[in-house]
């Protein structure tokens, strides 16, 4: 659970509100037939990373708070999944169910085909990021990092970001949907509109930044809610998806002082076309001690 939303910050530069957002949302779309994934159990999401050269998928970045948080860290009364760790001859490894290591991609979760094995899961020791990313079997971890690196978000990609104008795209499962009507769900695609930059407190006390986006509702009734943690958020750097992180179900959603400060920053934002209020975490790993988990 993400508790927080306290500082929003005005910021100038990129906006994506123009004449040509029809066609953004286009190639939007496309990135998510591609990218936006989801656990085999769907109980989280993830963004495919893959090798740039051949397009080939190496691992996926999710959410570290899904089930791969030290839980000798976490306050039990916040948080509902209990990740286990275990240490054998100096090697941990995180034990999730097995339909959760196979990372998958599809529209209808009736037709979901699997994109790749997690292996390997590397995390921050403290709790002080929110991301977790996954390299596939027949990968190895720095692969899976460096072609990470070259799709992650700049920070002048992201200081250019314009309150109430720059759209945030992100793709994910909530729970609260109609789905396609015979008790599958689908995947809900947003164009979310950027409204500032937070922080917001992890499961075990930690600090981090955030960025905010305002979710519309979709035609399934569907919004940022349950079911969305780990969903890669992006903007869009011509046709290349610029990540900006990993999204939080339920934090901040509809928490009137967020939504009241927000409101105020964004005076020319129409709210009542947006349903939710959700954040999402700037990845940090590699700026503090990093746990590299086996995955069993």
């Amino acid at each position: 659970m993400i508790i927080g939303a306290v500082t929003l910050g005005l910021l100038t530069g990129y906006d994506e509100s123009g004449p040509d957002a029809h066609d953004s949302q286009a190639i939007a779309g496309a990135i998510f037939d591609q990218n936006g994934a989801v656990w085999g159990d769907l109980e989280c999401l993830a963004f495919a990373i893959r090798d740039p050269a051949t397009h080939i998928p190496v691992g996926a970045l999710t959410a570290a708070h899904c089930s791969y948080v030290n839980p000798d860290l976490i306050n039990q009364a916040l948080y509902v999944r209990e990740p286990a760790w275990h240490t054998v001859d100096n090697v941990t490894s995180v034990t999730v169910p097995a339909r959760a290591q196979n990372i998958e991609i599809g529209s209808n979760s009736s037709a979901l085909k699997i994109l790749g094995r997690v292996h390997k899961v590397l995390v921050a020791s403290d709790n002080s990021s929110d991301e977790a990313v996954e390299a596939f079997d027949g990968y190895t971890l720095s692969e899976t990092l460096k072609d990470l690196s070259q799709e992650l978000a700049s920070d002048a990609e992201v200081h250019a970001m314009i309150p109430g104008k720059t759209r945030i795209y992100v793709a994910g499962w909530p729970a609260r949907q109609t789905g396609d009507g015979h008790g599958h769900q689908e995947q809900q695609r947003f164009a979310a509109l950027f409204i500032g930059r937070s922080t917001a407190e992890t499961i075990t006390g930690k600090t981090i930044d955030v960025i905010l986006a305002a979710f519309p509702e979709t035609q399934d009734g569907a919004t940022c809610s349950a079911g969305m943690s780990g969903s890669g958020a992006f903007i869009l750097n011509g046709s290349r998806p610029a990540l900006l992180g990993t999204t939080f179900e339920e934090k901040l959603v509809i928490h009137p002082d967020t939504l009241a400060t927000a409101a105020e920053l964004n005076s020319s934002v129409d709210w009542s076309q947006y349903a939710s209020v959700c954040a999402i975490a700037r990845p940090t790993l590699g700026s503090q001690p990093d746990t590299l988990l086996d995955v069993d």
